[in-house]
């Protein structure tokens, strides 16, 4: 099913085993998304107080952009596995 040189690397995962292992992703794009809400918290409550909470507000705002925009990932991949299995089964019809 994966169409490269090296089936046993990482980068190609057929869909099929990244959409079993979708719990796994979308757990891991919670846990990035929450830590990117404490994160904005932070940067929010730190501001207000006028004081530094080991980094500056300004930190842990694009802290917590960053990290919200590395949780958008696994959804991705997931996604994109489960379109190409839609792809894949609408061919075999």
């Amino acid at each position: 099913m994966a169409s490269c040189l090296n089936p046993k690397s990482p980068i190609c995962l057929d869909p099929k085993s990244i959409i079993d292992a979708g719990g796994y992703h979308l757990l891991g794009s919670r846990i990035f998304s929450v830590l990117g809400l404490i994160f904005a918290i932070l940067g929010v409550i730190s501001d207000a107080m006028n004081a530094t909470l080991g980094l500056e507000p300004i930190s842990w705002f694009l802290l917590a952009i960053g990290v919200s925009v590395v949780s958008i990932a696994p959804c991705v991949g997931w996604a994109v596995a489960v379109y190409l299995r839609s792809i894949e089964a609408k061919k075999e019809q």
